[in-house]
C-alpha cells in the first residue's frame, strides 16, 4: 500500500505530476480537511483531462452515490485551498473575511504573509500556498443548496477518519489535538469567490460526533433558534427602520463581531447576508433593534464567548 493512497477510494491521479506547486510531492504537511462543494457533477471531476484543462486539482472527490476518487496523495499539495479571494487586484476583502476566529486558520495566518496576485490573496509560506501546504481537500458532488445523501455523508465521514490515522501512522501527529477547528468549510478561508462551499447543507456538526469529537462551538438549539429568527429579521430588513418602537441603535460591527465566534455550519447564509448588509448601508453604519434583539445578541455571544474563552484555557 502506498503511503497517501486511500485503499478505499478510486485512484484517479497521476502519481504526483499535476498538484500545485509542480514538484510539490512529499511536501503537504496537513492541520486541516477543507470541505467543499463542487457546484457540478463528479463525473467532471474524475475526468483528467477537464482537470488538466481547467487546473483544477484536490485530493478527493465523493459522489451522492458514496463512491470517493482520489485524485491527488495527501502527503502531496494540491490546488484547492490556497486563495483566499479578492475582488481586482490590490482588493484585500479576501483578507477580511478570512476567519481568524478559527484557531488553526490563525495559527497559518500567523505563520505565511499575505500576497497578492492579480485579482486572488493568498497566504505564502513555506516556498509556497501555505493553506494547500497545511490542509487535505474534500470535494462533494452537486451543488450548495443540495441535500446531502446518506451516502455520500457517510463516504466523506470514513474519507475524514482514514485520512486522520493516516496522517497519525505516516507523520506520527494527530490534526486533531487542537479540537475541532481542523474541518474547515471553503467559505472560511474564500468568503469571496466561495461563500456557499459547501453551503448550508454541510453536516458539520453529525460528521465531527461520528468521528468521536464534539462540536464545542456549537450554540444550545434555544439560542441559535432565536439567533436564526433574529439574523433573518435584520438580512431581510435591509434598512435602517426600527423593528419596534422601543428600538435601539447598535453598530452593525457587533452583530458581525457575534457571528466570528459562532459555528458557521449553522448560518453561513445569515452570515453572508450581514456582511451584504454591512457593505449596502456604508454610509449608515447603525440598525434599529428592540430591547429583545439586543437580549439575544447579548445571550448568544456570551455563551459563545464563554466557550471560546474555555478552549483558550
Amino acid at each position: 500500500m502506498t503511503d497517501g493512497r486511500c485503499p478505499f477510494a478510486v485512484w484517479r491521479g497521476d502519481d504526483g505530476q499535476h498538484g500545485y506547486p509542480q514538484g510539490a510531492t512529499g511536501q503537504n504537511r496537513p492541520v486541516l480537511v477543507v470541505d467543499h462543494i463542487m457546484a457540478g457533477h463528479k463525473s467532471t471531476l474524475d475526468n483528467e483531462a477537464w482537470r488538466r484543462a481547467n487546473q483544477v486539482d484536490v485530493h478527493f472527490g465523493i459522489g451522492d452515490d458514496g463512491e470517493a476518487s482520489q485524485y491527488t496523495n495527501i502527503f502531496d499539495a494540491a490546488w484547492g485551498n490556497g486563495v483566499a479571494g479578492a475582488r481586482s487586484a490590490g482588493d484585500t476583502l479576501g483578507i477580511e473575511r478570512y476567519d481568524r476566529s478559527n484557531r488553526y486558520l490563525a495559527a497559518l495566518e500567523e505563520e505565511g504573509e499575505w500576497r497578492s496576485g492579480p485579482g486572488f490573496v493568498y497566504l505564502y509560506g513555506r516556498g509556497g500556498s501555505l493553506l494547500n501546504l497545511s490542509s487535505i481537500s474534500i470535494e462533494h458532488d452537486k451543488f450548495p443548496g443540495t441535500p446531502w445523501t446518506p451516502a455520500k455523508t457517510a463516504a466523506s465521514i470514513e474519507i475524514t477518519r482514514w485520512c486522520i490515522e493516516e496522517v497519525k501512522r505516516v507523520r506520527g501527529y494527530d490534526m486533531t489535538a487542537g479540537g475541532p477547528d481542523w474541518l474547515v468549510g471553503h467559505f472560511q478561508i474564500d468568503g469571496v469567490n466561495r461563500p456557499n462551499c459547501p453551503g448550508p447543507n454541510w453536516p458539520r456538526a453529525h460528521i465531527l460526533t461520528e468521528l468521536g469529537e464534539e462540536d464545542d462551538m456549537a450554540l444550545s438549539p434555544e439560542v441559535q433558534a432565536k439567533l436564526e429568527l433574529f439574523l433573518d429579521r435584520v438580512a431581510t430588513t435591509r434598512t435602517q427602520a426600527p423593528f419596534h418602537p422601543e428600538g435601539k441603535y447598535i453598530g452593525i460591527d457587533v452583530v458581525l463581531e457575534v457571528l466570528r465566534y459562532l459555528d458557521a455550519q449553522h448560518i453561513p447564509e445569515l452570515k453572508r447576508e450581514i456582511a451584504a448588509i454591512k457593505e449596502m448601508l456604508a454610509t449608515v453604519p447603525k440598525i434599529s433593534l428592540s430591547a429583545a434583539d439586543l437580549r439575544v445578541v447579548g445571550e448568544a455571544a456570551g455563551e459563545a464567548l464563554a466557550k471560546k474563552k474555555w478552549r483558550a484555557e
